[in-house]
């Protein structure tokens, strides 16, 4: 998948975890706009791995990767060692973190080359998603715009639906961010 089509999806599941928690009466302690943001940036971190060594490898794009993303940030979030880092690192921002790098290995999943998401219990390089995976390209335009549309129509229609009313409002920046992926098409 795309760059942009990853922090699309990134962003939505940041606002599946939000509704999650609002379900559950959980209160989050960032706001609603950093918490979107963070997802977004997280949907793209597991091809950080093209940096270090060849695309899809073996950890970046497993589900141990969410796991340890999730953990960091949350052990941090416990010490909390100082006021500017403590601002981000918070028990909700790992839940987001965590499922935006699996979001991230699921839409790759998608695509023809697969992921190895059981590494290191299963060897199997290129697992894809059942029943459709393994039928797209990771540069299918079609796919790709689709993804993008529907995830920000439906994070669009969550932010405005009222679902979030009393948390904290959604920032410039996060409203320019959305602009930018808009007018990108």
């Amino acid at each position: 998948m795309k760059r942009r089509t990853h922090i699309a999806l990134g962003m939505l599941s940041t606002g599946v975890i939000l509704l999650i928690l609002i379900a559950l009466g959980v209160r989050p302690e960032m706001p609603i706009g950093d918490l979107i943001i963070l997802g977004g940036i997280f949907g793209i971190i597991p091809d950080i791995d093209i940096l270090i060594r060849k695309h899809r490898n073996k950890f970046t794009h497993s589900i141990l990767a969410s796991i340890i993303t999730f953990l960091i940030i949350f052990l941090l979030s416990i010490i909390k060692p100082d006021i500017l880092i403590s601002n981000f690192f918070t028990w909700d921002s790992a839940l987001v973190a965590a499922a935006a790098v699996l979001s991230h290995n699921l839409a790759d999943s998608l695509t023809s080359w697969g992921v190895p998401l059981y590494y290191p219990i299963s060897k199997r390089q290129h697992v894809h998603f059942p029943i459709i995976g393994g039928r797209l390209r990771y540069d299918n335009l079609f796919a790709n715009s689709i993804i993008e549309i529907s995830a920000i129509v439906i994070l669009f229609i969550l932010l405005t639906s009222g679902v979030f009313i009393g948390l904290d409002p959604v920032p410039e920046n996060f409203i320019n961010l959305i602009r930018t992926i808009i007018g990108s098409f």
